[in-house]
């Protein structure tokens, strides 16, 4: 699997109205073109007003596949878009593999965001997200 991480800056206060729209209709749309939400977290310390979601595909087709079907799909472009559009000041997407030795939720496009494995939840994680710049050819020597 590959993974489309977005980190998103709202407007102040937007968040909740953003959150809406993913929850009414960004995450149905995606799911009926075969996307699987791997995650979708908010930040409450540090640098506010953001968003950061994480869409799990396939592959790299199926990625390129999927967006083009979500992104040409009436609901989003006449619904989603004009609702949520003017709510983002500024996008980062990266593609992200996984690695072998840290633990990946599974992800599933046809399983609703409601049924988000129940440890998750009952455990309120929080996740410390943090990037990284290295040189290139760096990473196999710091992932060895």
């Amino acid at each position: 699997m590959i993974y489309d991480f977005r980190v998103y800056t709202l407007k102040p206060g937007a968040t909740a109205e953003y959150r809406a729209g993913v929850k009414e209709l960004s995450l149905p749309i995606r799911q009926r073109h075969g996307v699987a939400l791997a995650g979708w977290y908010w930040s409450e310390i540090g640098a506010l007003n953001q968003v950061v979601h994480i869409w799990g595909y396939e592959n790299s087709k199926h990625m390129a596949e999927a967006q083009h079907a979500f992104h040409t799909d009436s609901e989003w472009t006449g619904k989603y878009l004009p609702r949520a559009g003017g709510l983002v000041e500024t996008q980062k997407t990266s593609t992200m593999n996984t690695s072998d030795f840290a633990p990946v939720f599974p992800v599933h496009a046809d399983v609703p965001a409601d049924d988000t494995p129940e440890f998750i939840r009952k455990n309120k994680m929080v996740f410390d997200f943090r990037t990284y710049t290295f040189k290139p050819g760096g990473i196999p020597a710091y992932m060895a």
